[in-house]
């Protein structure tokens, strides 16, 4: 579980945002704060402790951090707790987690189970993380989309905005169009 906390705090700290190791019950969790969103991560080996100590893992640091969750002002609305466990989750045990999830009662919550890897925690972290590449687009070409959105003006005239002729010009050949 540490693992998990391990790649937990690295990915939390790459994104920007302080993360502390928290103890509780002899069990770590994390800590962690940012521009908008704060909360906790606590791991578990398997998806029944999930279960068994979910609400009483996330009243015991709420009540915990309660002065500090109290001065965070509107990120007051934004803060998580996420459960990740490492063992697998049945198709029930899934369906329990998204209604878990669902529940906005509180806090906002990840529940994930089957987190191995670092690339899992960032996975079930994804909501929490920035964008890390812009949307791939194909290229444009804007004189053809201009040609194709300007079909009631005088040709003449597109070609000549298009042409970067001076702005005298331009208005000229519009000013030339039939009404």
């Amino acid at each position: 579980m540490t693992d998990v906390l391990h790649a937990a705090r690295e990915i939390l700290s790459e994104a920007g945002y302080s993360v502390d190791r928290v103890d509780f019950d002899s069990r770590p969790a994390l800590a962690f704060e940012g521009d908008a969103y704060l909360g906790f991560v606590l791991a578990y080996p398997d998806i029944p402790t999930l279960q068994a100590l979910r609400v009483s893992d996330a009243r015991r640091l709420i009540a915990r951090f309660t002065p500090e969750l109290r001065g965070a002002s509107e990120k007051a609305w934004n803060v998580y707790v996420v459960w990740l466990a490492q063992g697998e989750a049945t198709l029930e045990q899934e369906a329990e987690l998204s209604l878990l999830e669902e529940d906005l009662a509180g806090t906002r919550k990840i529940a994930v189970g089957g987190v191995q890897s670092a690339s899992d925690v960032e996975a079930a972290l994804v909501n929490l993380l920035p964008l890390k590449s812009p949307p791939a687009l194909d290229a444009v070409d804007i004189p053809a989309e201009i040609r194709s959105r300007t079909t009631e003006l005088d040709p003449h005239a597109v070609q000549s905005f298009l042409s970067s002729a001076p702005a005298s010009h331009v208005a000229q050949a519009l000013q030339n169009l039939p009404s």
